[in-house]
């Protein structure tokens, strides 16, 4: 396996992360991932819930969110966890509650 590649990358990540509470290596790893695969939505979509709940920097988990959503869609993709999560986002930190809506219902249609 590549050592370089987002996906073992943001595993590792992950990994790290929620089982060995190693979340500064793991929000380094991330943006390896990140850079390695910048159009992954996967990818971007677990780094943002990452920022989200870890970080807890609210405007960058929105801008991965957001790039998440973007990527699924420039691959013809609906990803319903990316949508789901957005819209919990949406709802739970931003009170934004017709964007979330919105987002629920597509990530329900998927």
């Amino acid at each position: 396996a590549d050592p370089a590649d987002g996906v073992n990358l943001a595993a590792l990540a992950l990994y790290l992360s929620s089982v060995m509470d190693r979340h500064q290596e793991a929000d380094a790893l991330f943006r390896k991932a990140v850079a390695a695969a910048p159009n992954n939505g996967d990818i971007l979509g677990r780094y943002a819930s990452f920022v989200a709940e870890v970080v807890h920097d609210n405007d960058s988990a929105e801008v991965y969110y957001k790039r998440a959503i973007e990527a699924d869609q420039k691959a013809r993709v609906d990803n319903a966890e990316n949508l789901g999560k957005y819209a919990y986002f949406l709802h739970a930190v931003r009170g934004d509650l017709h964007a979330a809506d919105e987002l629920y219902r597509r990530a329900v249609e998927c």
